[in-house]
């Protein structure tokens, strides 16, 4: 029997690290997305590094090169440059070239990747697209003043986030006749180099409702 076979971006520390065991030890041959493969880390199982840069369209399509089917991609490539050592920088300190990087990692190369990867994608008998998000994103959430949404500021990875979500419905009504599940997940506030490790949840706490839907879920446009 033919292996299951995923796809994770940004995966050689943390969360990415962590969803790339989890589905080696699920028995799928994963493919872990690094910008530098010197940095991959070692892990048990079917794994096998690939460069994958999602900012660089040539990057992606050279990674997916290999990969004849896909069952699973893992959209978690993403970037901060909102925080500083002393916390969230205010919006007169986040700057318009860092407004656009984040939102060109964030949000043009998860979405460069998944149509890249429809090829592959269409090719599995029930393929699942999963989409790193954050509660901080909720806009009901952000219409309250006093919620850790709105007090958090994040001004661009929040509004990063905020348009991952409404990409993840969009994908979802467009590719369920193909049978590609669409979903987000939001890992919680997980201890990563993106937050200073300052998380109180580990990277197995947070990669296990990414594991959930990149393997089990049978439904399509649910956000967290």
């Amino acid at each position: 029997m033919t292996k299951p076979t995923a796809l994770v971006t940004g995966a050689n520390r943390g969360l990415g690290t962590a969803i790339v065991a989890g589905l080696a030890a699920r028995g799928y041959r994963v493919f872990l997305g690094t910008r530098n493969l010197d940095a991959a880390p070692t892990i048990d199982g079917d794994v096998h590094p690939v460069e994958l840069d999602v900012d660089d369209p040539g990057s992606i399509d050279r990674a997916l090169a290999p990969i004849d089917r896909l069952d699973a991609l893992v959209n978690n490539a993403a970037i901060n440059l909102d925080l500083s050592p002393d916390g969230p920088l205010p919006a007169t300190a986040v700057t318009t070239d860092a407004f656009t990087r984040t939102l060109r990692t964030n949000v043009t190369g998860l979405y460069a990747t998944t149509i890249a990867a429809l090829p592959a994608l269409r090719r599995a008998s029930t393929a699942r697209v999963v989409n790193l998000t954050t509660g901080l994103a909720s806009l009901d959430a952000l219409r309250d003043p006093g919620s850790r949404a709105a007090t958090r500021r994040l001004f661009a990875y929040t509004t990063s986030k905020a348009a991952v979500n409404a990409l993840t419905l969009l994908l979802a009504h467009e590719l369920r006749p193909d049978g590609i599940l669409v979903n987000a997940a939001d890992p919680g506030l997980v201890a990563t180099a993106m937050n200073g490790f300052t998380g109180p949840q580990t990277v197995e706490e947070g990669a296990r409702p990414v594991l959930a839907l990149a393997t089990e879920t049978t439904s399509t446009g649910t956000l967290p």
